[in-house]
Formats: structure tokens, C-alpha cells, sequence
């Protein structure tokens, strides 16, 4: 295109810019259903408003900037949104924990005992509990010695 020739559409895109304003940048569908382009390309509204504005005069026909939603914060790792109920779980397993331990000896006591009535000492208490066992008996009274006892 021409110089002339793009004066020329600029001009013939302002007169129909001023007819119609911002429709012109619509494409239109007509009344028997087939659509019709713009009639004035963005590229030429565009070139016509920097004109305008260059040569100090005012461009009544701005686009209205389009409301931009607010975004949501990123999700973030799931370990630090997890971290907060973790410790506090953590914190109350720690607190049990005692109590779990002392349960878990008395257990653990327990079937040793029930094992010892069967005779089974030997497999269930090792060499030095064999004889710490044999002392605390000679110790107590009860009888018995560290060779009876093996």
C-alpha cells in the first residue's frame, strides 16, 4: 500500500470510527447468519489513535481496560501446609509415649514370666539376665545359686 493509499484508509477508518465508535472493531453476524470481519482492523485503530494523540488532540474513544480478576495465592508446598497439624500430632504422640513404653515392658514382663513357669528360661532370658536373676534370688533368700540357675 501507498502512502496515499494508507492516508487514505486512515482517513476513511476515522470517519467510520466516528460514525460507530467501538462497534467497528466487532465482527458482525448478519441478519441471514454469515459474519462479516471488523470494519476497522485493530492495526488501524491502533495507527489512527497514535495520530490523534501526536497531534495533541483527544481520543474519545478508548477501550475500557478489562477488570482483571484477583489472583489466588500459589498452593505452596503440601509439607508446609501439612507442617502445623504434623507437629501438633507429633507433639501428642510424644506425650504418650511414656505410658506406651511402660506398657510394652510390663507386657514384654509378662510373657517371660509365663514362658519361665514352662521351664524355658534358658530361651527367654539371656546369659546376663540369667545370672543378675540368680543373684537378686541369693540375694532375697529364696534359695538357689548362680550354678543352679544356669
Amino acid at each position: 500500500m501507498s502512502a496515499g493509499a494508507a492516508a487514505t484508509a486512515l482517513v476513511g477508518a476515522m470517519r467510520r470510527i466516528s460514525k460507530r465508535g467501538l462497534a467497528v472493531l466487532e465482527p458482525q453476524k448478519m441478519p441471514w447468519g454469515t459474519w462479516h470481519k471488523a470494519e476497522v482492523s485493530p492495526r488501524i485503530w491502533a495507527n489512527n489513535r497514535k495520530r490523534a494523540l501526536a497531534a495533541g488532540q483527544e481520543w474519545p474513544w478508548e477501550k475500557p481496560e478489562p477488570e482483571k480478576p484477583m489472583r489466588k495465592p500459589n498452593k505452596g508446598h503440601k509439607r508446609d501446609r501439612l507442617s502445623v497439624a504434623s507437629k501438633a500430632k507429633i507433639a501428642a504422640a510424644l506425650e504418650l509415649m511414656p505410658k506406651k513404653f511402660e506398657e510394652w515392658r510390663e507386657a514384654k514382663k509378662k510373657k517371660k514370666e509365663k514362658l519361665l513357669g514352662s521351664g524355658a528360661d534358658r530361651f527367654v532370658w539371656n546369659t546376663k539376665e540369667r545370672r543378675q536373676r540368680a543373684r537378686n534370688q541369693g540375694a532375697k533368700g529364696e534359695g538357689g545359686s548362680a550354678a543352679a540357675a544356669r
